[in-house]
């Protein structure tokens, strides 16, 4: 994996979370239609979830690196702030 900085994973963590919560809003909308999808969207829904799923998984791994960087005494903004928007 490649190291970054803290405060870079912190950066990370926030555009990711931003990432994921639009995402779902997207793919909320497609399963608003529900049978109405065309093969386009259907596609569509299966890549944004699978997106979701990738992203919350790298979120997962920095969110441990980070909260390990806390618990050393490094001066960051706890994780909660982060993903909260």
């Amino acid at each position: 994996m490649i190291s970054i900085s803290d405060g870079d994973a912190a950066v990370f963590i926030s555009l990711l979370s931003t990432s994921i919560k639009q995402m779902r809003g997207e793919l909320a909308q497609l399963e608003a239609k529900s049978g109405d999808l065309d093969d386009e969207e259907l596609q569509d829904s299966y890549e944004l979830q699978e997106c979701i799923e990738q992203y919350s998984q790298i979120t997962a791994n920095l969110r441990h690196d980070y909260e390990v960087a806390i618990a050393n005494g490094v001066n960051l903004p706890d994780f909660a702030s982060l993903t909260q928007a």
